[in-house]
């Protein structure tokens, strides 16, 4: 059996000490504190039709919590309590450095985008809704909210997914599924925790591409560049609708 070293050599990622087991806890204690953040919302801000999570302020305070809420597990179960540094979570970096490397982030935005626009005309010519990641109506909320949402959903949201689901997930199951098992497992644990089931084919997709630029780079960062900007892009056309 191919030692998680002689799996791991074939991409640029480096082997981490946190094993499949850590994986799972971390995705059930996920599941589990998102479900409360969920109820605790709905309680706090449900009464007020502006603070709703279908609102722009809602989606601000659960993203911005469940965001913190995926560094944190990440750093506890991962290089906390295995004494390693931040960067085996992939806060390091791209390798190799070199000019050609700032181009791959772009290059999986493009076959992003691509497979969501084919996706959304198939959908829609079968009749159905075009799937929506964020609401509708969010030039009403006004600058300062709006603002707020930017920082979240283009910086926050994109870091914390990648650390979590790149990061501290792929990494770790790459030693026990290889490159391709562990971006498929990852990847739908990915489209799952996005909840709607009309967007998880496309995000699962995307899932998929950012496992590969992970693997390419072995950086978190070049991933969070990519997903902040689809997550800019989308912001935009929302608010602009």
């Amino acid at each position: 059996m191919s030692s998680p070293e002689n799996i791991i050599r074939g991409s640029k990622l480096n082997p981490v000490p946190w094993k499949t087991f850590d994986v799972v806890i971390g995705v059930v204690t996920l599941v589990v504190l998102g479900l409360l953040l969920i109820l605790v919302v709905g309680q706090v801000v449900g009464g007020d039709s502006d603070l709703g999570t279908e609102s722009g302020v809602g989606l601000a305070l659960a993203g911005g919590i469940s965001g913190v809420i995926k560094l944190h597990i990440s750093w506890l179960i991962g290089p906390a309590r295995y004494r390693v540094p931040l960067s085996s979570l992939g806060l390091k970096p791209p390798v190799p450095q070199s000019p050609a490397q700032l181009l791959l982030p772009v290059l999986v935005l493009i076959a992003s985008l691509t497979f969501t626009g084919i996706y959304s005309v198939v959908v829609s010519a079968l009749g159905w809704d075009v799937p929506q990641t964020l609401p509708e109506g969010l030039d009403g909320e006004g600058p300062v909210v709006i603002g707020l949402i930017a920082v979240i959903v283009v910086l926050l949201v994109p870091l914390a997914e990648e650390v979590f689901f790149r990061g501290f997930m792929l990494s770790c199951l790459v030693g026990s599924l290889g490159t391709v098992g562990a971006a498929i497992v990852s990847s739908l644990v990915f489209a799952f925790f996005h909840i709607d089931p009309k967007i998880m084919l496309p995000i699962f997709v995307t899932g998929l591409l950012f496992a590969w630029l992970y693997n390419r780079t072995g950086s978190v960062w070049s991933c969070s560049a990519a997903h902040a900007m689809q997550n800019a892009l989308a912001l935009s056309i929302t608010i602009g609708n």
